[in-house]
């Protein structure tokens, strides 16, 4: 494997950072703030009310074991390298946030696969709060995917967030995305529109734990009949600080799937059906304000009526995490 252009990439990213200035202060502090990917306070910008300015920049190594790694019945075993860097800028005041972030990443495989690829993230957002409500636009560009759906193609997403805040550990929020997918060429009749809502709760336990629930309900309609579906996401996670730099992390996903297309079973034509289900663990360590270290296991599972669609698929991860700049590490 050639990892010249990953590791060549990444400096580039890393010497631009260099001259850029720190000022600003970072957002109050929760159980999730304690999370290594924060780095401190940050003293306000003087002479501009209470506005401030942050910046980060991640960069994340990560290896990987994965035993299926296509997703397919006859399951095939590949290793990985899939390096990436974040960079975000914020300005923020008591009702205002504005975030600006830009991600690049690569994967590579010791098997030959689509994902073998290298990923762009573009994200800009705007945040209004008042009192105990707030509402949040956001628009994102995705090329040649890095979402949880391992997709490959080009995405332009805008979501608006609507969120309540029931007290100082209960926060809610609803949400409505409108996603476009485009594919290759060769693979046109795959585009796609994806209109999408749900919600998520979240509740803060002490000091050290921190844990949410949320729903998801999206339909793809593509212009080929037989890649439209309508599906549902169940999804729960719940993240504890062990102790000052180290936190567990572990979840848990359902997501049945209802397609347009049909298939043959038995002696009757029925719409396909596909159930996936998924478990992850991690453990992440601090070892500084800007170095960390994080082990992973993920299983995935998924059920169908068509038997060329049925996997499992167990994933072992290494990542190791650097970050700096002069508040909280600003993600998608």
């Amino acid at each position: 494997m050639n990892f010249r252009p990953y590791i060549l990439t990444i400096a580039i990213l890393m010497f631009g950072t260099f001259g850029v200035e720190a000022q600003g202060k970072s957002a109050n502090s929760t159980v999730v703030a304690n999370d290594p990917s924060a780095t401190g306070p940050v003293k306000p910008v003087p002479g501009k009310d209470d506005w401030t300015k942050t910046w980060s920049v991640l960069i994340t190594f990560n290896t990987i074991f994965n035993s299926n790694l296509e997703h397919d019945p006859a399951p095939v075993r590949a290793a990985g390298f899939a390096p990436s860097v974040v960079t975000g800028y914020q300005v923020r005041s008591k009702r205002h946030r504005a975030r600006f972030i830009y991600g690049l990443s690569g994967s590579r495989y010791t098997r030959s696969t689509d994902l073998n690829r290298i990923g762009q993230y573009f994200g800009a957002s705007y945040r209004l709060s008042l009192g105990s409500w707030s509402w949040e636009t956001e628009g994102e560009a995705i090329l040649k995917g890095t979402n949880d759906d391992r997709e490959t193609n080009n995405q332009f997403i805008g979501t608006q967030k609507i969120g309540y805040r029931f007290d100082s550990k209960t926060r809610a929020n609803v949400y409505f995305a409108y996603r476009l997918k485009r594919f290759i060429p060769e693979d046109a009749d795959r585009n796609s529109v994806n209109p999408m809502y749900g919600f998520k709760l979240s509740r803060q336990f002490g000091e050290k734990a921190d844990w949410d629930i949320g729903y998801r309900y999206d339909e793809n309609r593509a212009q080929n009949p037989r890649q439209s579906y309508v599906r549902s996401t169940y999804d729960t996670s719940l993240k504890y600080q062990v102790t000052k730099g180290d936190l567990l992390k572990a979840g848990f996903t359902f997501k049945p799937r209802l397609y347009s297309r049909t298939l043959k079973v038995d002696d009757l034509r029925v719409p396909r059906r596909d159930r996936k289900y998924s478990v992850d663990l991690s453990l992440r360590h601090n070892v500084s304000d800007r170095l960390s270290f994080d082990f992973g296991y993920a299983f995935e599972k998924q059920t169908s009526n068509d038997i060329e669609k049925l996997y499992n698929d167990h994933q072992f991860s290494f990542s190791l995490f650097y970050r700096w700049g002069n508040g909280e590490t600003i993600e998608p």
